[in-house]
């Protein structure tokens, strides 16, 4: 209903609209780095943590076309009509004095193996992008995949047990061992003025400047949402609201068709920048379902979170409230032209004295993450070499909920944070270089988490399971149940894991993200009860798609 009335505010504005260009620039990782090596080198201002970025904000600083565009081919053929169209630029486009449009396609097909040449893996992916403005206050921006894939056998053990897939929604059957799934992407923004904007859309987030984020990731599932931000002098103050999915009934049905739970979620984010190059962001959320509550009252959206003031936490102990809050800190750091600390803190619950140890060490109620990393642009003097290193850490029990699985940190059966979700510590690090149309990518991420063994206990890991499932995974007994004390990241089925992927890829048409790519990635997992290995390599061409994420356990 919300949305709905947001939507018709949206439409009757627009009607009145006299060209700017304020839709999302593309968020990719590989993209993202040449961005923040322009901000970096300049020393600029621009807040970098709340992605992803909006042209008319990044462009007067940074130019987009010399960020991420290569010289234009010398080829005769090149600068002809189907050349330029092939190589260069959009597939359509559609300028007036107030009106823009610019339509390309969307596709990506790709074959390979994996399982150790066992498992023939492919991707028939197709669809379009169209992006526009509405004179000078109103953009809008659509895409859509439809698409048929088999998958390598570790994504596969994942949409069986999880029953979607990654990032992308829920699968339908499709052929032997296929799945045919869709994606879609869509928002309409209104910028009434320089300083503030509103923006509905169906879409995803990203807070942080890490590969990795412990507040709101782009790894999972679009939602709907309503977004309004507010730029001043040194502060940018975020306002949103979305709607998420809970599969908890469709998983507890055994897969069949079902109703499924309807949760909502309220975000603030302020950043403040003190000075040029320094950024602090503050960061508090709140989720609650929808449906039916534990007393058997009907409850949708909860006009009291409307309100756009930050830290609600207060509010919802005013109001009994047993709703799932988190608060964070995200902090960014540019320094000396080439390197950029950042780093976060995000408490789900929080106890000084049992973080301290008293009584005893381990509290299960201490849920945290952390994160620390440092990217190095122009590494060694060597132009578009950038590297990246980042060490993440998520305690026991942090995401969950103890009132209702339905109030997890979670979206479509994935954690809207950290993919890995709960109960583990990783170091990852990450090398770009690019030349020309030419790039290449790598990856390495270690990891160890603590799993759940089938001995009936929740150690902490699965941030869908209820937090105050008893037995606890601690050894000693504290005051409120049998091992409420003595939990330590990992614990459980400690499960060590390493991804290593590298891709080199040669960019043919720099607008609609058209390349041909050849990758390759290793991934293993070890613990006390087994081990596995899972090599893929695989060819592709392919547009600019969302960024995928197989990195998990």
């Amino acid at each position: 209903m919300v949305l709905r009335i947001a939507l018709s505010i949206f439409l009757m504005l627009s009607l009145n609209t006299l060209l700017a260009q304020h839709y999302h620039v593309p968020f990719d990782h590989f993209n993202q780095l040449r961005y923040e090596r322009e901000m970096t080198r300049k020393g600029m201002g621009l807040a970098t943590s709340m992605k992803p970025y909006r042209t008319s904000a990044i462009q007067p600083v940074v130019s987009l076309d010399s960020a991420i565009a290569p010289a234009p081919l010398k080829w005769r053929f090149a600068r002809t009509f189907v050349g330029r169209k092939l190589f260069s630029e959009d597939l359509v486009r559609v300028y007036a004095k107030n009106f823009a449009l610019e339509i390309n396609p969307a596709f990506d097909f790709t074959v390979g193996v994996s399982d150790n040449g066992e498992r023939r893996t492919w991707n028939n992916g197709r669809g379009l992008t169209a992006r526009g403005n509405l004179g000078s206050k109103v953009s809008f921006y659509t895409e859509f995949y439809e698409n048929q894939a088999v998958f390598a056998g570790f994504v596969q053990r994942f949409v069986d047990s999880a029953r979607v897939t990654p990032g992308m929604g829920r699968p339908k059957p499709f052929g032997t061992n296929g799945h045919d799934f869709a994606f879609a992407t869509g928002y309409v923004r209104y910028q009434p003025t320089e300083f503030i904007g509103f923006e509905l859309g169906h879409g995803k987030h990203f807070i942080g400047d890490g590969y990795r984020s412990h507040i709101l990731s782009d790894a999972g599932f679009n939602y709907p949402y309503f977004k309004i931000e507010t730029e001043i002098w040194k502060f940018k103050y975020v306002n949103l609201w979305a709607e998420f999915t809970d599969l908890s009934p469709l998983m507890q049905s055994g897969g069949a068709d079902g109703i499924q739970n309807k949760k909502f979620g309220t975000f603030h984010y302020l950043i403040f920048q003190p000075v040029d190059g320094l950024e602090i962001g503050l960061f508090e959320s709140i989720i609650w379902r929808g449906g039916v509550d534990s007393l058997g009252n009907s409850r949708g959206f909860d006009f009291n979170y409307l309100n756009p003031v930050i830290f609600y936490r207060p509010v919802e102990f005013g109001l009994g409230s047993e709703d799932n809050a988190l608060l964070g800190l995200n902090l960014r750091w540019n320094f000396l032209k080439h390197y950029q600390f950042y780093g976060q803190v995000v408490l789900d619950e929080f106890n000084l004295s049992a973080m301290l140890g008293k009584p005893y060490p381990g509290w299960r109620a201490n849920k945290q993450a952390f994160q620390a990393g440092l990217k190095y642009f122009d590494a060694f003097g060597l132009k578009n070499l950038h590297l990246r290193s980042e060490f993440n850490l998520v305690r026991p029990y942090m995401y969950s909920h103890f009132k209702s699985v339905a109030s997890n940190y979670g979206h479509y059966n994935q954690p809207l944070a950290h993919p890995m979700g709960s109960n583990f510590w990783e170091i990852n690090a990450g090398l770009e270089y690019t030349k020309g149309r030419f790039a290449f990518r790598g990856r390495l991420s270690y990891a160890k988490k603590g799993l759940d063994p089938n001995d009936g206990i929740h150690y902490g890991g699965n941030i869908f399971e209820l937090d105050d499932s008893a037995p606890w995974g601690g050894n000693i007994d504290g005051p409120d149940g049998v091992g409420s004390y003595g939990n330590y990241v990992g614990q459980g089925l400690t499960t060590e894991f390493v991804f290593v992927e590298t891709t080199a890829s040669y960019l043919v048409n720099p607008a609609s993200g058209l390349r041909v790519e050849l990758g390759m990635l290793h991934r293993s997992q070890t613990n006390s009860q087994w081990s596995t290995a899972s090599p893929w390599i695989w060819f592709g061409l392919k547009t600019r798609l969302p960024n995928r994420y197989f990195d998990w356990l």
